[in-house]
């Protein structure tokens, strides 16, 4: 059995009650594609259709699924929005009933001050210049097998502040900043933090 961590190969054993030597860990990557490069065309299609502005906002990728934390880090983002007034929140995502749920909430909530974006699918292209034009990748999961998005930001040289549970310690060290993900709190004090912080964002 190949698992991406030694998180999950943990809890593989744990539920399946199989043996240690059964269960492999092999680390996964990210394509080459993936560079500091900021695409400076596709920048300003972006630009032109969602109105984000380059280094001038946070970027999550991925899915809406429950436990990937979306809400507390849209709630997190009100408390950032409030303080920094010209900060964007870029959510990049198939529009699935999860995020369609959360901006319907956003919506009717008035959360955000407007400054939450929620792009629906983004083509490879526009995945890359989003990560490498973003003010750093907040990700907030609760559960991961691995974590490939944080690692394709860091790949396109953009810090990451992500969750200190699961696998994420394991797979990330001390090459990003952590917050606890249960509390809205703690996510909005460390995108603070590195918005007031520029040499903390310079070694990230």
């Amino acid at each position: 059995i190949i698992v991406p961590s030694y998180n999950s190969k943990k809890d593989i054993i744990s539920a399946y009650k199989i043996k240690d030597g059964k269960v492999e860990v092999t680390y996964e990557s990210v394509d080459k594609g993936f560079t500091p490069d900021e695409r400076r065309e596709t920048l300003k299609e972006l630009e032109s259709r969602f109105g984000i502005r380059k280094e001038k906002f946070f970027v999550y990728v991925g899915n809406a699924s429950p436990h990937k934390n979306i809400r507390r880090l849209i709630i997190a983002f009100d408390i950032v929005s409030k303080e920094k007034k010209d900060i964007q929140l870029v959510l990049a995502g198939k529009k699935e009933k999860f995020y369609a749920a959360l901006e319907d909430w956003v919506k009717k909530e008035g959360i955000g001050d407007g400054r939450i974006i929620f792009t629906d699918m983004v083509t490879d292209e526009e995945l890359k210049c989003l990560l490498a034009n973003s003010y750093a990748c907040v990700f907030p999961s609760l559960a991961e097998g691995f974590g490939i998005p944080p690692m394709e930001a860091m790949a396109c040289g953009t810090p990451v502040l992500t969750s200190a549970t699961s696998c994420l310690p394991e797979i990330f060290e001390n090459s990003v900043i952590y917050f606890n993900p249960y509390l809205e709190k703690s996510i909005a004090e460390k995108m603070i933090e590195l918005i007031e912080n520029p040499k903390m964002r310079k070694e990230f």
